[in-house]
């Protein structure tokens, strides 16, 4: 194997760490909010019924997002789409986490879910492109594991972080994160 091929083997794994840290945070942001449940109800005075609400933002604008997703990773290409869907995940953790009202934390929560929802299938598309047709499932699997981190640091870590520093900090931390 020549010297460049093997620095290629290598490099491909960190660029495709990138963006499976991206998907870490995108899985966190599925099950953050379960954790700091009773304190956005007692700070929004909102019932449960609303709680639930903010709660499933994040997966209906996955199931709108869908098919664009895909067309962004291919039109755009997965590094702008992965780093556009980024940012609009960070806004939208810090506009939660800032939020002086309901309906601002509702805006923040539906960024989060709009810049989660292109993560995995450009993560996927880059693994295409940098990985050989056998070890895509290596990857594709790999992803799943990390995001499955991502849903765990939401559990406990992330309860002792609000703990510690309050829910609010705690999101615009973890926006610019």
């Amino acid at each position: 194997m020549t010297d460049p091929l093997r620095r290629t083997l290598r490099l491909r794994w960190l660029i495709i760490s990138v963006p499976a840290a991206i998907y870490f945070v995108s899985y966190f942001h599925r099950i953050a909010p379960a954790v700091v449940a009773e304190d956005l109800m007692r700070v929004f005075a909102i019932p449960a019924a609303t709680l639930g609400n903010l709660a499933a933002i994040y997966p209906y604008i996955f199931a709108v997002m869908a098919l664009p997703a895909g067309s962004l990773a291919d039109t755009l290409g997965p590094r702008r789409t992965l780093a556009v869907g980024a940012a609009t995940m960070s806004a939208g953790s810090a506009l939660f986490g800032l939020a002086p009202f309901f309906g601002i934390a509702f805006l923040g929560r539906l960024l989060v879910g709009l810049g989660a929802s292109v993560i995995l299938i450009s993560y996927l598309r880059l693994a295409a492109e940098w990985f050989r047709p056998n070890e895509f499932a290596t990857i594709s699997g790999w992803s799943q594991t990390v995001g499955s981190l991502g849903a765990l640091v939401a559990t406990s870590p992330l309860a002792i972080l609000v703990e510690e520093v309050g829910w609010r900090v705690s999101f615009v931390m973890i926006g610019g994160i």
